[in-house]
């Protein structure tokens, strides 16, 4: 299961089983998220690696949720996207459990 969980005002993307989801963040399950993006068809793009060039590795939230490969300067350029405000980032996506 790969699933957003926010817990003490930070956002991290769950990797695991679905019932450990909201146990206290674990290195080897739980990664942190470095920056996000959102759009208005409710796309959000969560990076928890960040090359200098724009690459990212992290979770995208899209009509099916999966980890991947995008770019934050693409995302940048886009009109109808918009970067996460890092307060806001905690509370950002579809949380849960499912």
């Amino acid at each position: 299961m790969v699933s957003i969980v926010s817990h003490l005002g930070s956002l991290y993307v769950y990797v695991g089983e679905a019932s450990k989801a909201t146990e206290p963040p674990h290195p080897d399950t739980h990664l942190p998220v470095l920056a996000g993006w959102e759009s208005f068809t409710g796309w959000y793009w969560f990076a928890t690696e960040m090359d200098e060039d724009g690459t990212c590795f992290g979770f995208v939230q899209g009509m099916h949720d999966e980890l991947g490969y995008f770019n934050s300067n693409e995302l940048d350029s886009i009109d109808m996207v918009w970067k996460i405000k890092d307060i806001d980032l905690p509370y950002a996506g579809r949380q849960g459990v499912a």
